[in-house]
């Protein structure tokens, strides 16, 4: 199954081991197919090498060029296509959108709004990355990945709030962190 994943998810799926990594080592297993064009990937790594991820990509053991290598192995590469005026409200996402449609992808895999928004371009459904799984996937993927985020909350958060193990079932906090811990 061909999938896109936007740059903030394929960070988090490198860099942490909550449900975005569940990506990595789906696309390991070759149960999904990572399509990224020159564009995409370029922005991953620029991100990817910024100031804020250091830390994380130290306490890693690694550098930014062993994770483009990493995920140079994963990814099929499709030539961009036309890119502008897909997504009014944010165009830096027309990138991801275009690789879809270039890779005549299922699914685009992200977080961000302004994309969700859309739901759905051409024949691409545009999901985050548990809608993704709970729709295609057993919930034991969920249910194997579950792990507080590393750090403190943040007020807006959602957090794990049980696992339901019997019943494959993850249940979250009725309400966002009200309070900066």
């Amino acid at each position: 199954m061909l999938v896109v994943v936007d740059t903030s998810t394929l960070i988090s799926a490198v860099l942490w081991t909550g449900l975005p990594h569940r990506l990595i080592e789906l696309a390991e297993a070759r149960k999904i197919e990572l399509c990224a064009t020159e564009e995409t990937l370029r922005e991953f790594r620029e991100v990817l090498a910024r100031p804020k991820f250091a830390g994380k990509i130290r306490e890693r053991s690694t550098t930014v060029e062993e994770i483009m290598q990493s995920i140079l192995r994963l990814v099929t590469l499709y030539p961009a296509l036309s890119s502008s005026g897909i997504v009014q409200a944010d165009p830096d996402d027309d990138i991801f959108v275009a690789c879809a449609l270039a890779a005549d992808a299922k699914y685009l895999i992200n977080g961000d709004g302004h994309l969700l928004d859309l739901k759905t371009c051409a024949s691409v459904s545009i999901v985050t990355t548990r809608e993704f799984l709970e729709r295609l996937f057993s919930s034991t993927i969920l249910q194997d990945s579950l792990a507080l985020p590393e750090g403190k909350f943040r007020r807006g958060d959602v957090i794990v709030a049980d696992v339901d193990a019997a019943r494959g079932k993850i249940v979250f906090a009725k309400e966002a962190v009200a309070e900066v811990v």
